[in-house]
This record gives C-alpha cells, sequence and structure tokens, in this order.
C-alpha cells in the first residue's frame, strides 16, 4: 500500500473502497482555515488603503477649505466693527433722559440693516457640507460662527420689517426714522453684532495660525467700534 493508499483507499474504485471521512474532514478544514485567512489578511489590506485614502482625502479637503477661507474670515472683524460703527452712529441709545433709542440718521441706519441681512460668511455657508473637514475644532467654531450670522440676518429682518420713514416738515433736514416695533429690537441687534464681533476675532487669529499666516492687530482703527471716523491707513 502507498503513502495515497493510507490516506484513501478509493482512489481507484473497488469493492473494497472505504472512504476515510474523518481524513478528508480534516483536509476541508484546514483548506476552509486557510481560505478565511487569506480573505481576512485581503479585507484587512483594503480595509487599511480605503482609511488611508479617507485620511488623504479629508486632509486634502481641509487644506483647500483653509485657502479658500481664508480672506472671507480674516476680512470678517472688520466687516462687523464697521456695522458696529454705523449703528452707534445713527441711533440715539435709550438712557435715564432718553425713554427710548431713537433713529437719528435714517439712511446710514438703512444701509447697516441692510448689510446685516446679508450672509456675513457666504462662502463658508456654500461648503458647510464639508467644513467638518477642517481640523481639531475648526469646523465646530465656523459653525458656530455662521449660526450667529443667520442669527443676526433674522434679527435685522425683523427691524427692516418695522422701519417707516417720518413725514417730512418744512425747514426740518433730520434724517430721522420712525420704528414701529420695540426699539429694544435696536439692542438685541447690537448685542448679535457684539458677539459675532468677538467671535470673528478669535476665530481669525486661530484660523490664521492654523495655515502660519501672520496674526491680525485688533488694536487698530479699522476695528473700532465708536462713531469717531476712523483714520485712512498709509499706502
Amino acid at each position: 500500500m502507498d503513502w495515497w493508499d493510507g490516506f484513501s483507499q478509493c482512489a481507484l474504485p473497488s469493492a473494497n473502497c472505504i472512504v476515510n471521512w474523518s481524513a478528508w474532514a480534516t483536509v476541508a478544514s484546514v483548506g476552509i482555515g486557510v481560505l478565511a485567512w487569506v480573505t481576512s489578511r485581503t479585507a484587512v489590506k483594503i480595509a487599511r488603503q480605503q482609511y488611508v485614502a479617507a485620511l488623504q482625502l479629508r486632509e486634502d479637503t481641509a487644506r483647500i477649505l483653509v485657502r479658500l477661507l481664508m480672506n472671507e474670515v480674516s476680512s470678517l472683524p472688520a466687516r462687523v466693527a464697521m456695522t458696529i460703527r454705523y449703528l452707534n452712529g445713527s441711533v440715539w441709545w435709550a438712557n435715564e433722559y432718553r425713554p427710548v433709542s431713537v433713529i437719528v440718521k435714517g439712511q446710514a441706519f438703512k444701509a447697516l440693516i441692510a448689510e446685516c441681512q446679508m450672509p456675513m460668511l457666504p462662502i463658508a455657508e456654500q461648503v458647510q457640507e464639508r467644513i467638518h473637514n477642517l481640523p481639531k475644532h475648526f469646523g465646530e467654531d465656523l459653525a458656530s460662527i455662521v449660526g450667529m450670522s443667520r442669527t443676526l440676518n433674522d434679527s435685522a429682518r425683523r427691524v427692516s420689517e418695522r422701519l417707516a420713514p417720518i413725514a417730512p416738515m418744512p425747514g426740518n433736514f433730520a434724517d430721522e426714522m420712525a420704528y414701529n416695533g420695540n426699539t429694544q429690537d435696536f439692542e438685541i441687534l447690537s448685542d448679535n453684532l457684539a458677539l459675532l464681533f468677538e467671535m470673528s476675532k478669535q476665530y481669525a487669529n486661530e484660523f490664521r495660525a492654523l495655515a502660519n499666516i501672520e496674526l491680525i492687530d485688533f488694536s487698530t482703527d479699522m476695528f473700532r467700534t465708536d462713531t469717531q471716523a476712523v483714520a485712512t491707513q498709509p499706502t
């Protein structure tokens, strides 16, 4: 009996053929095990490749987003500061001598209300479904600023709907405007702008640091929020 007969006497069918089912079961088990091992290693390799590809795609997307949003994020604090100056210059705020706030520069007030109804971060809103690709907390913080911008838009829209021109009076050249609502709406608008200003300043410099770009000096006149005129920067 040769080695094959020792394993199976049915190599050549005969009346004496007795199948060694235990041996064949062992062979089948080993084969299945080897196949499973090979399949598992292949699956792990494919999964690793997919993970690396996904990670690379996210990093590439993040770099593109940083460059795409840099100018918009960096310019937002100055834009908000200018809007606050317009607000403070066009309204006499309520105080102990004045029970309600009064619009004293109607055209300037209308202009700032129109500005506040515009998206503050239009590009960020266009790519909002991808900002989660930004590293660390940058995506979440940017989403918060976009949310604050939309809150400001809503506040300004409500104010806009309640504005009414004052009937002109002979000899009165005042640029006033009536408001058919509670003038505390102006304070809400001011609070929204103030919060957006602080959020945008912090985020702008963190965002610039992410790209290794020089930080913004917020102590310059460009970022003043009072009513005094901002000096023109020398060229």
